[in-house]
């Protein structure tokens, strides 16, 4: 499904969108779809990837939003901000554990991130990542 992204039809492109979206998938997976909706500039591919995004767990989407609120394009942060606030408002309906990648990740963007957030979406993410960061998660 991932190379029907690439596909010149918008219709494709949907289609696959929808059908990766009921996978929970892999970060590599995760990160290719990432790589193909910033190198889209916008249109249904970046549709369909945040469609993807946002059915995946817990800390993908916390990944995955937090690299769309650091991002230089205005409609990727909007997009981010979107998934960062279902992310937030879902938290406790899972109790998965980050990944070290994933916790390093977010610990990573949480600077830009934090710097873009009105401040209670930034105290929360931020009280996140230092319960997970200290291993009291």
């Amino acid at each position: 499904m991932l190379s029907k992204l690439d596909d010149p039809s918008p219709s494709v492109v949907r289609a696959a969108g929808r059908v990766m979206a009921r996978e929970q998938l892999d970060m590599k997976t995760l990160d290719e779809v990432w790589q193909r909706s910033v190198a889209a500039d916008g249109g249904p591919i970046t549709r369909a990837a945040f469609l993807v995004f946002g059915q995946q767990g817990r800390w993908p989407r916390l990944v995955i939003a937090c690299r769309a609120l650091a991002a230089a394009d205005e409609d990727v942060r909007r997009r981010g901000r979107a998934l960062l606030d279902s992310v937030l408002a879902s938290w406790n309906n899972s109790a998965t554990e980050p990944t070290a990648a994933y916790l390093a990740e977010v610990q990573a963007l949480e600077p830009t991130v934090i710097g873009r957030l009105p401040t209670r979406a930034g105290t929360e993410l931020h009280g996140l990542i230092q319960q997970y960061g200290s291993g009291d998660g």
